[in-house]
C-alpha cells in the first residue's frame, strides 16, 4: 500500500497503530490489503465503482441485512462516521478480517 494510502487509513480511521499492510494476491478485478493494526486485523477492498452512490447502496443494503439478523460483516465507520472512503479517485471501505463465517475467530 502506498504511503499515501496509509496515512489516509491511518488518519479517517483513528488507526495510528498500523503495524503492517499487505496487498492481498488473491480477487479478480481488485486490488485488496490487509491491515494489522495492533491485535486486530482488517480486510481494505477498493471497490471496482467509480460512482459514490452505488457504494451507499452496497452498504445499505449490508445495513439492511444486518439490522435484519442475518450475518454480514459491516465496514468500519471512518472517525467521521461514514462507511467508505474516496482516494486518488477510488472508493475504499475497511472491514474486520474474520477467518470463518462464524464471525468469531479472526485471521
Amino acid at each position: 500500500m502506498d504511503k499515501a494510502l496509509l496515512e489516509k487509513v491511518k488518519e479517517i480511521y483513528g488507526l495510528h497503530d498500523i503495524v503492517s499492510s499487505e496487498r492481498v494476491q488473491k480477487g479478480f478485478l481488485s486490488e485488496n490489503y490487509k491491515v494489522s493494526a495492533g491485535s486486530q486485523n482488517y480486510f481494505l477492498k477498493r471497490y471496482r465503482f467509480k460512482n459514490g452512490e452505488k457504494i451507499k447502496e452496497i452498504h445499505f443494503v449490508k445495513s439492511y441485512f444486518y439490522d435484519g439478523s442475518i450475518p454480514v460483516i459491516m465496514p468500519v465507520k471512518t472517525v467521521d462516521d461514514k462507511t467508505f472512503f474516496e482516494h486518488e479517485g477510488s472508493f475504499l471501505a475497511l472491514f474486520p478480517l474474520y477467518r470463518d463465517c462464524s464471525l468469531k475467530e479472526e485471521i
